[in-house]
């Protein structure tokens, strides 16, 4: 934009202030209009420099009036008079009305003319444009440079900020929904931008939307590709955009698209992998899920995971599942492992629980708080159980599949530390045990307390084969089913089983 003192600056004494000593305003000037109409506002649209010579106009204090009202009213950004033809000084009631309305008034010396005056007005437009060509191409191959390295969303952002003297958000819609601002200081704004995506759904997925912040005004710009929603990019400027700003901002746009459909994949494909190396766990295949995570990059497997288990709303995406694991409230013993799941690469859903493995170095404290607003907490419950060895994973996966069905919605339990994941195995173990009901025989032995009598009774067996097959528990299990810290875990682990069975 031009503004009053570059065009007085150009002009020199062809363009100057009624009042000598006064300097020119850095206010912008929209256009050059040229009127000898007494009322020439219905051809204004604001922001002129507006010339006339006053052929029109009546020696009256209250047309000057009438006439400076007029102009200020449609936001004219200085009036300039022409002497010669008319006056040849300034009517003394057009200073005072200019001076009561605070309307800059300027004057076009006799022999000056007119054109004069726009032809500087559209040389200084033409450089202007040129130069803001220039700047905004410069600050879109920036853009395509900072979209390519490894923070290349932080660094647009950053340098969109920059660029417009402001702010910018912008907030991903991809899994995690992360939230990118710069400066750091304009992160309070983030909690009013997350008020209207409700709003834009109901509406063109392409639309921008305006909105006032703290009395400023707040541009958000939709990241999309046809229907495809991949986030929102929110600025505030401390200026008036130009086109070449707007051109900026709709690169920026494009190049996060471009950037959340890259994440997009990557994020896909190894959360396939991830998958994969779940079900080969919950499989007991320890060996061979080894060797695929360290193969395709997802690093050694932790020797001793936490196990997870989410089950939630049939409506909701596994993702949102994850999402809600930080406003889930945590039953005593539960750790903080927000984070934990936020950056586990390793989950997968079986039947309708969402299982997920994490190291124990990377959860906090039970004391901590999660720091990371969930979402959906009221449709979601989980059951974590302890670290376990991988070759456990199968039994400590059937752990959290049954109780999760007996959690609350928007609740996190622990379940059974790690004898009862080991009764787990023990009892999966007994069931795949084909020359004999092994499975029912312990059952129904644990629940008489080890007596054979009502034992034998109630299966219809003899006594002496009841106690063939408990010999033969004991060797396949490695165990003593004397042992308290045996019976008591499986006697738990197998009442569930018959319970589900049944």
């Amino acid at each position: 934009m031009i503004t009053l003192r570059e065009l007085t600056e150009e002009l020199g004494d062809a363009l100057v202030f009624s009042d000598q000593g006064r300097e020119a305003p850095h206010r912008s000037v929209a256009s050059v209009h040229i009127s000898e109409l007494p009322d020439p506002t219905q051809y204004l649209s604001g922001g002129e420099l507006l010339l006339t010579t006053g052929l029109s106009w009546v020696e009256d204090r209250e047309f000057a009036s009438a006439y400076v009202s007029r102009l200020v009213q449609q936001k004219v950004c200085a009036l300039g008079l022409g002497l010669g033809p008319v006056f040849s000084e300034v009517p003394q009631l057009l200073v005072e009305a200019c001076e009561r309305f605070k309307l800059d008034l300027l004057l076009v010396p006799d022999g000056v003319s007119f054109q004069q005056v726009t032809r500087a007005f559209w040389h200084l437009a033409g450089k202007s444009g040129l130069e803001s060509l220039e700047r905004s191409l410069g600050l879109q191959s920036a853009l395509a440079r900072d979209i390519t390295r490894p923070d290349g969303v932080k660094a647009v952002v950053r340098q969109l900020a920059q660029s417009l003297g402001g702010w910018a958000v912008f907030e991903s819609r991809s899994a995690g929904r992360a939230t990118t601002v710069w400066p750091e200081s304009a992160a309070a704004a983030v909690k009013s931008l997350q008020t209207l995506p409700e709003k834009m759904k109901r509406a063109d997925v392409n639309a921008v939307v305006s909105f006032e912040f703290r009395g400023q005004q707040v541009l958000k710009f939709p990241v999309a590709a046809g229907e495809q929603l991949y986030g929102f990019l929110a600025v505030c400027p401390q200026r008036k955009l130009s086109a070449g700003d707007k051109y900026v901002i709709r690169t920026a746009c494009a190049l996060l698209m471009m950037k959340a459909r890259q994440q997009q994949s990557y994020s896909a494909g190894i959360a396939a992998l991830g998958e994969a190396v779940v079900k080969l766990l919950a499989n007991g295949h320890t060996d061979a899920a080894r060797l695929l995570s360290e193969n395709v990059g997802l690093g050694e497997l932790p020797a001793r995971p936490y196990v997870l288990g989410l089950i939630g709303d049939e409506h909701l995406d596994e993702s949102d599942w994850a999402r809600a694991v930080p406003a889930l409230q945590r039953a005593a013993g539960v750790p903080c492992i927000a984070e934990a799941v936020a950056q586990s690469p390793l989950m997968t859903r079986i039947n309708n629980v969402l299982v997920v493995l994490f190291p124990e170095k990377r959860v906090k404290p039970e004391t901590e708080q999660d720091d990371t607003a969930g979402w959906g907490e009221n449709r979601v419950a989980g059951v974590l159980v302890e670290p376990v060895e991988l070759s456990e994973i199968p039994a400590a996966i059937s752990t959290v599949r049954r109780a999760a069905r007996r959690v609350p919605a928007g609740h996190i339990i622990k379940a059974g530390a790690r004898d009862r994941v080991r009764a787990e195995e023990w009892a999966a173990t007994l069931a795949g045990y084909q020359r004999a009901d092994l499975l029912g025989t312990v059952t129904t032995y644990i629940k008489h307390r080890g007596q054979w009598e009502p034992t034998s009774r109630e299966l219809g067996v003899h006594r002496n084969s009841v106690r063939h097959r408990i010999e033969n528990a004991e060797k396949l299990l490695g165990v003593s089913l004397d042992d308290p810290n045996v019976f008591a875990p499986l006697w738990l682990a197998l009442r569930d089983r018959v319970g589900d069975e049944g």
